[in-house]
């Protein structure tokens, strides 16, 4: 039985990349606000793991996903640190396909700078 459980843990972790992955990855280059976050155009999820990725940002970058309609956080926070020389994509496991979500980043709230980025994230 533990063995099973190991196996079907396993396939969930490598499927679930994968399956983001497959999906559109939306992209621009933002101007993060000081305080407060910046909320990307809500989508229809097409995995029930959604992926955000942040680049050319001089500041630490926080990213999530929220439902659409009520702002509500599902899922983990994901980091970045300022300067990162090889940043690669993260992912949230939100159980969600179908619902209509967004993700939002934020710089981190003890620096209060105002940060460029490019950042993506897949639905």
């Amino acid at each position: 039985m533990k063995k099973v459980f190991m196996i079907v843990a396993l396939a969930v972790m490598v499927i679930a990349p994968i399956s983001a992955s497959a999906a559109t990855w939306y992209k621009k280059n933002v101007t993060l606000p000081r305080t407060g976050d910046w909320d990307t155009v809500g989508r229809k999820a097409v995995s029930n793991t959604q992926g955000t990725f942040v680049s050319k940002n001089s500041h630490k970058v926080y990213s999530w996903i929220e439902v659409h309609a009520t702002d509500k956080q599902v899922g983990p926070d994901r980091t970045w640190d300022g300067g990162e020389k090889h940043p690669h994509a993260q992912y949230h496991y939100t159980g969600l396909k179908g619902a209509k979500l967004h993700a939002s980043f934020k710089t981190t709230w003890i620096n209060y700078f105002t940060t460029t980025a490019h950042v993506e994230w897949a639905p």
